[in-house]
């Protein structure tokens, strides 16, 4: 979220191709390739195993050899180093699936490029195939060693060194971003399009930053600003626009389930959610860092003397969807609350579908049917109902925050204060009156057993219409009784 001001930026429409570049910055750790057939796609200088590996076993092999153990296919996983490197087959007859350095002794590139379909792997009935490309990149990450990384969301992010870019290019370089670009467009083959023209520049980075195309005045200003920098008080003025926050909360909002709606059934209840909904536009506009906006929504609450906002914040994390259908099993939808909750922080948070682990350890991705109860156990104390009552109302269940405006709060802060002095006020009378009883009642226990018997009567007789001596028992006489019998 927190966002540099960079001083000299590309043009926008390169963006997506920056991040492209970005996030597999290993492909470009150099401007040689290692030599591939002809026709044949290049194979990078550098193989990461999460951005070129991982998808091709994913895609093709972790169905049986993933990390779902339970319906593993002859106990053998390829999603670990551990389970890739192990020796399999017996010791009359030792395979391993992978072995670093050497692809002809490794079993899984023998299986995927068997002539005999009945020994190929992925098998027949899959109707999956490795692409020579594929099997040209596994074999050539093989030879070099076959280095396995963690999942890339478990992986903490570096800064990538930015690549060499040639002398024939270097006038095109005007930030860091630029040399991840260039490597990219020379591995690709491809080259820079011509420098777009002033109108067509503001265009695209006002519909990039605030969602919206400039005003025609917007564009005659930029276009009539000669000044050097002009480019980069575009992005200024843009990025401390409200437009900004509005643009970049939409993309938020849309993986925090936002939605003016129950969802379920009927829209009875106001949800009143809408001050989660500016928070969020000001979190981008005041270029709140990420570790913070983050910690704010999932345990704002929990935070040493939790301010107003934060507390806020964690509406995050009931936005779900709920229902008010009468009928509806209380436990059962408080319990699909919770697992909404897991399925959006691990899409929110980690980029992952943690969902396929609710019923099994997920096939694909290191997260297994444990994990993700264990992550539920985090939601499943939220003080909160299944069902909510139907009706029309403005009654909110579950954990609500008032949130006045600038003059209901003045209000209920004179209110609070007032409130305040009259508990001081009654705390002190309570006090004397505390203070008064002790000591009358010292000075009663002082006297003789026959004077408070005599003074207990008399207060009881002041006290009471009628009464019974409290050492005597009159009973009714029995002809004074009705007569109940037929």
């Amino acid at each position: 979220m927190k966002h540099p001001r960079h001083r000299s930026l590309r043009p926008v429409a390169a963006a997506a191709l920056v991040w492209t570049v970005i996030l597999g910055a290993a492909l470009v750790r150099g401007s040689g390739q290692a030599p591939t057939a002809p026709g044949a796609a290049p194979i990078p200088d550098e193989i990461d195993f999460n951005w070129h590996i991982r998808p091709i076993l994913s895609e093709n092999c972790f169905q049986c050899h993933g990390p779902d153990v339970k319906n593993n296919r002859a106990d053998m996983r390829l999603d670990t180093a551990e389970g890739a490197y192990a020796e399999r087959g017996g010791p009359t007859r030792p395979r391993h699936p992978i072995v670093p350095g050497n692809p002809d002794a490794s079993e899984v590139l023998r299986r995927v490029t068997a002539s005999n379909v009945a020994v190929r792997m992925p098998p027949q009935s899959t109707h999956k195939t490795l692409t020579p490309d594929q099997i040209a990149l596994l074999r050539e990450w093989i030879r070099r060693g076959a280095q396995y990384k963690p999942h890339w969301a478990f992986i903490t992010p570096t800064r990538p060194v930015p690549p060499p870019v040639d002398a024939s290019s270097s006038a095109r370089v005007r930030n860091e971003v630029d040399r991840f670009v260039l490597a990219r467009l020379q591995r690709e083959g491809l080259f820079y399009s011509p420098e777009a023209d002033k109108a067509t520049l503001i265009n695209r980075v006002s519909l990039t930053l605030t969602g919206l195309p400039p005003t025609l005045a917007e564009v005659d200003a930029f276009v009539s600003d000669t000044r050097p920098d002009a480019y980069t008080r575009l992005l200024d003025r843009l990025l401390s626009s409200p437009g900004y926050g509005e643009h970049m909360a939409a993309y938020w909002m849309n993986l925090a389930r936002w939605a003016d709606t129950d969802g379920f059934l009927d829209d009875h209840h106001d949800r009143l959610l809408w001050p989660w909904r500016d928070w969020v536009i000001q979190a981008f506009n005041r270029n709140m860092p990420f570790d913070r906006f983050s910690t704010w929504q999932l345990a704002g609450d929990l935070l040493p003397d939790a301010t107003t906002e934060q507390k806020l914040a964690t509406a995050f994390l009931r936005l779900g969807p709920r229902t008010t259908e009468n009928g509806a099993i209380d436990e059962e939808y408080r319990v699909e609350y919770t697992v909404d909750r897991v399925n959006t922080v691990g899409t929110a948070f980690l980029g992952m579908t943690v969902g396929c682990a609710r019923c099994h350890d997920h096939k694909y991705d290191a997260i297994s049917h444990k994990d993700f109860y264990s992550m539920a156990a985090f939601f499943n104390n939220a003080d909160e109902p299944g069902y909510y009552p139907p009706g029309h109302s403005t009654v909110q269940a579950g954990p609500t925050l008032l949130w006045p405006d600038k003059a209901m709060e003045a209000k209920l802060t004179a209110a609070e204060a007032v409130v305040r002095k009259q508990e001081a006020t009654s705390d002190a009378v309570r006090t004397r009156a505390r203070r008064h009883a002790t000591a009358r009642g010292d000075a009663l226990m002082q006297r003789s057993e026959p004077e408070l018997m005599a003074m207990l009567r008399a207060s009881v007789a002041a006290a009471t219409e009628a009464y019974y001596p409290l050492e005597e028992f009159a009973p009714v006489p029995d002809e004074l009784l009705p007569n109940t019998c037929n």
